[in-house]
């Protein structure tokens, strides 16, 4: 009973880490239609690059932000996978991923991934990789 408790609670952070996940690409790309539209609104060559540069910007932001929370989506499933070959006897209902507590024990090691896997994602990849690119080139040719 505590072994299906414990899975529980870690799916119910993998759901709301994806949830974040979405929710942070909806805001960037709202947020750089809007920065663009207002750059080139104004209609001057300065204010559009300005405009671009700080579309960049919030795009590198998020980015990194994203990366963060699918790097803690991916350590929470290797938790999930790693307490669903537990025992019920096993079952301690530990949640974190700091250096101190996995040191006291060693059944957690190698949870935790490194931000940077973010970038196997295709969701992460498909998003940003073009919209850094693509924003590079516009301010190159404006």
């Amino acid at each position: 009973m505590n072994k299906i408790e414990h899975l529980k609670l870690i799916q119910e952070v993998i759901g709301r880490l994806s949830g974040y996940s979405n929710t942070i690409k909806s805001w960037t790309v709202s947020l750089i239609t809007i920065t663009i539209t207002l750059g080139f609104s104004i209609n001057s060559g300065n204010q559009v690059k300005v405009a671009l540069i700080l579309a960049l910007i919030i795009a590198a932001l998020f980015m990194m932000l994203d990366l963060y929370y699918y790097m803690l989506e991916k350590s929470f499933r290797n938790l999930f996978d790693k307490v669903r070959g537990f025992r019920e006897e096993e079952i301690d209902f530990r949640m974190s991923f700091k250096d101190e507590d996995v040191k006291s024990d060693a059944k957690y090691h190698g949870l935790k991934v490194s931000p940077l896997i973010g970038f196997k994602s295709p969701s992460i990849i498909l998003l940003y990789v073009p919209i850094l690119i693509g924003g590079l080139l516009a301010i190159i040719f404006v």
